[in-house]
């Protein structure tokens, strides 16, 4: 199975825009959003506050904060039609 991030980053920018036209343009005709598009990954990510010492050795849910990342095709369909 081929990647996807790697086919995205090869293959031409012509031909990115005319699919890219293509499945934005059935979306909106049929007004259904692949489920996909709605997946993302959550991550934790510490908080931490250069130069306070203290707040490394906290423990519990207070020290960390879910950061989501979302398909980059999703947050492009998005910025065309909210627009």
């Amino acid at each position: 199975m081929v990647c996807p991030k790697k086919t995205l980053l090869t293959v031409r920018p012509d031909i990115i825009v005319v699919r890219l036209n293509v499945l934005f343009s059935m979306i909106y005709l049929h007004r259904f959003v692949p489920d996909d598009f709605g997946r993302g990954i959550t991550v934790l990510v510490l908080k931490y506050k250069v130069g306070d010492v203290s707040s490394v050795h906290i423990t519990g849910c207070n020290c960390y904060r879910p950061v989501t990342t979302s398909p980059v095709i999703w947050k492009l369909f998005h910025f065309l039609f909210t627009v």
